[in-house]
């Protein structure tokens, strides 16, 4: 792999990583915004504190959330670093410095994404429909998934906008699931029924769950079914397999000390996952657990930085 590719490398995985990050903070807005219609005041603030505290957003604990303030924040301030026009603005620009390993029509998608978002303006979303902005933000990033899906060559560069992908929806994943179980503790109470739909909903599980455990609302079904389902493309276990499988696809045969520090990596946390025992998941242990998966997560990021994108040359010349 030479420099030229290792940046290519980077702005693809970084690419991937925005968009995922740009579908997730629309999917959560969408469940978000429709809580301001049918729960109370208390339940609502409740689940704004929760959302902000998934996307890592400080927050007043004795203050009120303002639901205006805070949807103009996350959906077109190109201010703040966590609205889906700043993500949607970074993923393009890592897309344009690698336009060549794009398919056209990928990027053509992508760009009419930017563009739309550009062209909004926040008083005329938040009087019309905000629920259905952020429902077409997040369809766009899925209909952008699908074309590259079928236009692209799925070589080396597909690998990283996958692992880019996975790794990104894993650590969010850990990150919106200690906000609901951490609420235990935060807010001395658990959620309330609606609560927990909410965070199915959140997670596009709705359905699925109810396909397992019919329509029984319980915690700890749902961090079993969130954290472990090997068949839930949101699950964290399924993240893991499938970062597993990139990294062993694109490091196959290369067998040098320095890729093979972000397999290993890899394996020990699909190993985590695999035989993760009950209790570990099982009331107040749920937090610490999400906690070191995310922490995981965090150094195979690094070790994938420092494997493929920023190594020494001269130090992998002498490998």
């Amino acid at each position: 792999m030479d420099l030229m590719l290792s940046r290519t490398a980077d702005s693809l995985y970084w690419m991937s990583r925005y968009l995922e990050r740009t579908e997730h903070t629309a999917r959560l807005m969408v469940n978000q915004l429709d809580t301001l219609i049918d729960q109370p005041l208390v339940d609502t603030q409740a689940s704004w504190r929760r959302v902000l505290r998934s996307l890592r957003i400080s927050f007043h604990p004795d203050e009120e959330i303002r639901a205006e303030e805070q949807a103009k924040a996350l959906l077109l301030d190109p201010e703040d670093e966590n609205s889906l026009f700043s993500t949607v603005s970074v993923a393009r620009e890592n897309a344009r410095q690698v336009r060549t390993e794009l398919s056209s029509e990928l990027w053509q998608h992508l760009n009419r994404q930017y563009l739309d978002l550009k062209s909004r303006r926040f008083r005329e979303v938040w009087a019309g429909d905000s629920i259905g902005f952020c429902v077409n933000v997040q369809d766009g990033i899925q209909l952008l998934r699908g074309v590259g899906l079928s236009t692209m060559t799925h070589g080396v560069g597909w690998r990283f906008m996958q692992m880019g992908l996975y790794l990104e929806r894993a650590q969010l994943m850990t990150r919106l699931l200690d906000a609901y179980f951490g609420a235990l503790l935060a807010e001395g109470r658990a959620p309330r029924d609606a609560g927990w739909v909410y965070l199915l909903k959140m997670c596009n599980a709705n359905e699925a769950f109810t396909r397992v455990h019919t329509a029984t609302i319980r915690p700890d079904l749902i961090a079993e079914f969130l954290i472990f389902s090997e068949d839930f493309p949101r699950s964290i276990r399924y993240c893991v397999d499938r970062l597993h499988i990139e990294l062993d696809l694109l490091c196959d045969g290369r067998g040098d000390r320095v890729t093979a520090v972000p397999q290993r990596m890899a394996g020990r946390l699909r190993a985590r996952l695999d035989y993760a025992a009950a209790d570990e998941v099982a009331g107040h242990n749920v937090t610490s657990f999400l906690n070191r998966v995310h922490d995981d997560c965090r150094d195979l990021h690094n070790a994938i930085v420092d494997a493929f994108i920023a190594y020494d040359i001269e130090a992998r010349a002498r490998l």
